[in-house]
């Protein structure tokens, strides 16, 4: 017999029954789910989890793209949603005896933990309990032993079959004449299916492959440009801005005259979804927007993020501590940023966090001696002995630890023991100035190194640099931040400009010198400091910071890059374009035209560079038939003009300003 569907699941009936199967026997049992983007991997997990809540047994479900790449935050994030906030270890939550089905979502975005789960489940308990991987990607050798061959199965998902993609169209309400072309369009690729019952004017490609993103881009360019009013167009682009859209949020985004209405259209949308924290959009699809609002209107998206930003923070610093949601949602920002998440997501490939081992220990000691010297390996040794849980690794798909990040955690009144680490002095004597309140801590990074790169940006530092909000964000009654490193570090400029202050006292270690920097987090600090950080721009706004130093070099982004480009025939309008700086003003030299002329003499040397390999070359024609010699007056006429269709064009243009803008920049 059949479990209860919920209302609007259809398809996936065989893999859903046999998941239940499974939840049902007596032994532990762990089913990985694979299929591309869009196939309905996570409304599988998400029917599991309904249903089995619904029988009263435990279940916890994690998306792994959303935190921290590491067994400690899995384990956090599953604990609290199980009520075991302080288990350790994922064998430890299966080893209950209510056997719990645990749901984890996403594991490409952090493929390198798989070793580590696939370690987990090895050592757990043989009786009860359920695990449920989903991934766009299949086991690897992992899972070639004994002791989880045995246990694992696989659920490979692919498009609709002809039954179930009818029986979807009919629940989604389309006439039965219209669903063999939409069918034979789609391919039965589930998410192009629920974008084209809702895009009756979706033009076919010539050749439909599925899930191809030229299907996606078609499917939404004929639901949001020609079937959406203004105001539904703006709700969805909302939408894929945040993490998890509330009424109130869509309210403070898009002004909507009827946010209620909206909101719930929104809702009854086939690829939305409603959580705890609001209304979430399919991932492919958010990307799909995101990426073309970047292109249309790139200000316009920076606004947009900006103001969600703004109000997370506003939230953050109203509610304090209690504050989760926000907290969360400001790290997601910061880390879908572009060029973080593309850090991220290659150091994620390589690189997940763990908690030390006593074999890693020799090797790690070594990295620290081999950059600061005998002084700073034996006072990392001892501060193992007092604040363990204080040093992460990060550790590759090998278990090999490939770097170090030690990040000390100080209570007021509990002075640190400075033995043997002068460090610990200088910020012995901050804590006494600061006179934090009972509630409040402090936290130093005393080292980030990466085996291979030290100091300099390897997988360890990518890894936690953007994860680095997330840190700030997460750290309970986090008042102050401190972080040591050698005098003249290249990187303290960047610290700088986001409200760290070097402190007056240095110290010195095995003959060389080095600084602290502290950030004061107190009151809405923390809010404050993300998004400075997420803008770009500025120090955190406060009476205590150093007096600003001579104005940095322009942020070369790519929407800085577009503005300055298009008013290249306009000098007038070029002097107040972000990157006009560039072209500084020189005596003679100092004409709007004179500027323009340098600027452009740049952009052509940044250009030359590109012609190397066949794609720069295509890069570089678009970008000087756009804005160095247009040969046209519209992106519509410039593809034609290039022989183009206009989606290649506009990628072509997209790429391309990517790259300029990163040469320029280098």
């Amino acid at each position: 017999m059949r479990a209860p569907r919920a209302a609007g699941f259809v398809g996936r009936e065989r893999e859903l029954d046999r998941l239940l199967a499974l939840a049902e026997r007596g032994e532990l049992a762990i089913a990985w789910i694979h299929g591309p983007g869009g196939v309905g991997k996570t409304s599988l997990l998400r029917e599991v989890e309904r249903w089995v809540r619904g029988t009263g047994r435990p279940t916890a479900l994690a998306r792994l793209d959303r935190v921290a790449p590491s067994p400690a935050a899995i384990g956090a994030a599953l604990g609290e949603a199980l009520g075991a906030p302080h288990a350790r270890g994922l064998a430890a939550l299966l080893a209950r005896d209510d056997a719990p089905v645990i749901l984890l979502d996403a594991l490409e975005a952090t493929p390198a933990l798989e070793a580590w789960l696939a370690d987990e489940l090895s050592g757990a308990p043989r009786a009860g309990g359920l695990v449920i991987v989903a991934s766009r990607d299949a086991p690897s050798r992992e899972w070639r032993v004994p002791a989880l061959e045995r246990r694992l199965v696989r659920l490979a998902l692919g498009n609709f079959d002809p039954d179930e993609c009818d029986a979807y169209l009919a629940q989604r309400g389309v006439p039965s004449e219209r669903r063999p072309a939409l069918v034979a369009f789609t391919r039965g690729h589930p998410l192009a299916l629920a974008l084209a019952s809702e895009a009756p004017d979706a033009p076919p490609p010539t050749d439909p492959a599925s899930p191809r993103p030229e299907v996606l881009h078609a499917l939404l360019d004929a639901l949001v440009e020609r079937s959406l009013p203004p105001a539904r167009r703006r709700a969805l682009e909302c939408l894929a801005i945040v993490p998890a859209l509330t009424q109130s949020m869509l309210e403070h985004l898009a002004r909507d005259d009827d946010p209620l209405e909206t909101f719930r259209w929104l809702q009854a949308r086939p690829y939305v979804r409603a959580s705890h924290d609001g209304l979430v959009v399919h991932d492919l699809v958010r990307d799909v927007l995101v990426s073309d609002m970047r292109w249309r209107h790139p200000e316009g998206y920076a606004a947009l993020a900006t103001r969600a930003v703004e109000k997370y923070a506003e939230e953050l610093g109203a509610r304090g501590a209690s504050a989760r949601a926000p907290a969360l949602a400001l790290a997601w920002m910061f880390c879908r940023q572009p060029a973080v998440r593309r850090t991220f997501e290659k150091a994620a490939d390589e690189l997940y966090f763990d908690d030390l081992r006593d074999e890693d220990v020799p090797a790690l000691a070594a990295l620290v001696e081999r950059e600061d010297g005998a002084s700073a390996r034996r006072a990392w040794e001892r501060s193992l002995a007092w604040q363990r849980r204080a040093s992460s690794v990060a550790r590759d798909g090998s278990r090999r630890a490939r770097g170090l990040w030690v990040e000390l955690v100080f209570a007021p009144g509990a002075r640190p023991d400075a033995t043997g680490d002068p460090a610990l002095e200088v910020i012995a004597e901050a804590l006494d100035a600061l006179r934090l309140e009972p509630h409040e801590r402090g936290s130093l990074q005393r080292w980030q190194l990466d085996v291979d790169a030290g100091r300099a940006i390897g997988a360890t530092i990518s890894l936690r640099v953007a994860h680095d909000a997330r840190v700030l964000l997460g750290t309970p009654n986090l008042a102050v931040r401190w972080i040591a490193a050698p005098s003249g570090f290249k990187w303290a400029r960047v610290w700088e400009s986001r409200g760290y202050v070097r402190l007056d006292r240095t110290f010195s270690m095995d003959g060389r010198e080095h600084a602290i920097w502290q950030l004061d987090l107190r009151g809405t600090r923390v809010a404050e400091y993300v998004r400075a950080a997420f803008v770009g721009a500025g120090a955190v706004p406060t009476e205590t910071l150093a007096p600003r130093a001579a104005p940095a070099a322009p942020a070369i982004t790519v929407a800085a890059l577009r503005e300055s480009l298009a008013a290249l025939h306009d000098p007038a309008a070029f002097v107040r374009t972000p990157l006009a700086q560039l072209a500084p003003a020189r005596g003679r030299d100092a004409s709007p035209r004179a500027r323009v002329a340098r600027f452009r003499a740049q952009i052509e040397r940044a250009l030359a560079t590109m012609e190397g390999t066949p794609r720069g070359a295509r890069l570089k024609r678009a970008i000087e038939a756009t804005y160095l010699w247009p040969l046209g007056d519209s992106q519509e006429r410039i593809a034609e003009a290039l022989h183009l269709p206009f989606r290649t064009y506009r990628d072509h243009l997209t790429h391309g300003l990517a790259e300029l803008a990163r040469r320029l920049a280098a």
